[in-house]
């Protein structure tokens, strides 16, 4: 800090952020629309490394599949059948549940 013409004043603070205190959270990273007939990838992120499996899930299953899922990752593929609307993804991963809402929409 300095005031007009005067001796300039310096203050060095450190700051420690204690890591035990963060809790674990996480958000699934992906496409928030998939246009019919097409395939995307989504995949659980966390603050900490993702250590067990995780369980994807569909709450509409007319407008989409889930093709493949493997460890932290799913594959969902849009209906054919130009059916269109929103699903929530749901990741299942110890103990708590994120969702994401995704919408599906047309080709054009």
């Amino acid at each position: 800090m300095r005031l007009k013409d005067r001796v300039a004043v310096t203050k060095e603070y450190e700051v420690l952020i204690n890591a035990q205190n963060i809790a674990f959270s996480a958000y699934i990273d992906g496409p928030d629309e998939i246009r019919l007939d097409r395939y995307c990838n989504y995949t659980l992120v966390g603050t900490d490394a993702i250590l067990g499996n995780v369980e994807y899930s569909l709450e509409e299953t007319k407008l989409a599949t889930i093709s493949e899922t493997k460890f932290n990752e799913c594959i969902i593929h849009a209906n054919t059948n130009n059916k269109l609307g929103d699903i929530i993804l749901n990741a299942a991963y110890d103990g708590v549940t994120y969702t994401k809402i995704i919408k599906i929409i047309p080709l054009w």
